[in-house]
């Protein structure tokens, strides 16, 4: 039996012309997993957002929402009364549908007051840009109106979350709390942005903590990655506190990986491997026969670190340097050149008009060097490294054996 066939066994697959397993099962469906864990649809009606003018305002003029100071409560009505009243301008059954024809969608969420303003001063009204916030702002946290998680991002209120968990879901915000202090590893500036990222899900789609869905999650997520794709502190820690919490099902992901890695899933080992363009041959062919073999049993981190290991920080340097090399038993010269480029790493400076190349740099923490040297000897000693590659794929290598040592 050789190693190829252990591959196959393994994996079920088959082997393309270039030694790899088919493409089936070394990928992850994440459009398949999306599919299986929809977000909620919006609505555009719901009982709340069907509320005459008045049973809003009633509404809002009890507890919970009653504020206990009077100078707090009085503002945040007349707040309430101008929006509704604006809102009210625009054609739709309900407060949500209104919302959707203001145009409001339209525009950046930090851009929100502009046209309530210009519409309330050509009425002659006052328009103080505190008291109509106040006013949205209850109006989104008593469900009256649900904006989109784009427009609620852009918004960016630092009291929404506060908000949500005095007026929508008490009980929720409490238990993700016990949660957050019963982890010590997890920090106060990655709990808050959890916990505001699930203050927007529900403010968008409605309901409680325990109604959010994993697609819901999902949603959030791209969003957020489009609108800042810059990201931010506790980027997915929302997703793990909400999983902890029991809110998804027992055949929900442990994490988002699963749900928001990239469109195609996660890269086949040939795939891999030809991040770093090394020339068509039989080292190239000997590394992916290598990482397919150890794939089963290796997460895909791990997986990646290694084919950045072996085809990007070892063969491909050397390819880049010794232009034609084609065998694995290095020269002692060879060898201690490359130890010696591993040591550092290449900059390209632009601070100046002409870019300047080649600053060089110490590499911090432990060398890659270690690394690289583990997984190529790692080859010559696993059962693909003396089995697996064919013959005439080994046409010219003078050894399988690496000699970097």
């Amino acid at each position: 039996m050789t190693g190829l066939d252990v591959v196959r066994r393994r994996d079920g697959g088959h082997l393309s012309s270039d030694g790899d397993v088919g493409a089936a099962p070394d990928r992850v469906g994440v459009e398949a997993m999306r599919r299986r864990f929809p977000p909620r649809i919006p609505e555009t009606s719901w009982p709340r957002t069907r509320q005459s003018r008045q049973e809003v305002l009633h509404r809002l003029d009890i507890a919970p929402f009653r504020a206990q100071l009077r100078k707090t409560h009085v503002p945040r009505m007349r707040g309430v009364g101008k929006f509704l009243d604006r809102l009210a301008s625009f054609p739709g059954d309900t407060w949500q549908q209104r919302w959707l024809a203001s145009g409001q969608e339209q525009s950046s969420g930090s851009d929100w007051a502009r046209s309530p303003t210009e519409w309330l001063l050509t009425r002659g009204e006052s328009a103080n840009r505190g008291i109509l916030g106040s006013g949205l702002m209850m109006l989104i946290c008593a469900d009256v109106i649900r904006p989109s998680m784009v427009w609620l991002i852009t918004r960016g209120s630092c009291t929404l979350t506060t908000g949500m968990g005095q007026y929508r879901d008490i009980d929720g915000f409490a238990a993700l709390d016990r949660q957050i202090a019963a982890d010590p590893a997890i920090i106060n500036a990655n709990a808050q942005p959890a916990k505001a990222r699930i203050a927007v899900i529900l403010a968008s789609k409605g309901g409680r903590i325990a109604d959010i869905a994993v697609g819901d999650c999902v949603e959030f997520y791209d969003a957020r990655s489009d609108v800042r794709p810059q990201g931010a502190p506790g980027k997915t820690l929302f997703y793990v506190l909400l999983h902890r919490l029991g809110v998804f099902g027992a055949d929900a992901p442990a994490t988002l990986r699963a749900l928001c890695g990239s469109a195609q899933g996660q890269l086949s080992t040939t795939e891999l491997v030809d991040r770093y363009q090394l020339r068509p041959g039989p080292i190239r062919d000997l590394i992916i026969d290598y990482l397919t073999e150890r794939r089963p049993s290796l997460d895909y981190s791990t997986l990646n670190r290694m084919a950045l290991d072996l085809a990007g920080l070892f063969w491909a340097d050397l390819e880049h340097h010794h232009p034609g090399i084609a065998s694995l038993h290095l020269s002692p010269e060879v060898a201690t050149g490359w130890k010696e480029r591993l040591k550092t790493k290449t900059r390209t400076v632009t601070a100046t008009r002409a870019p300047v190349t080649g600053a060089r740099s110490p590499l911090p923490g432990t060398p890659p060097r270690e690394r690289c040297r583990r997984s190529a000897r790692s080859i010559s000693t696993s059962p693909i490294g003396r089995l697996s590659v064919p013959r005439q794929n080994l046409a010219n290598v003078a050894t399988v054996g690496l000699v970097v040592g």
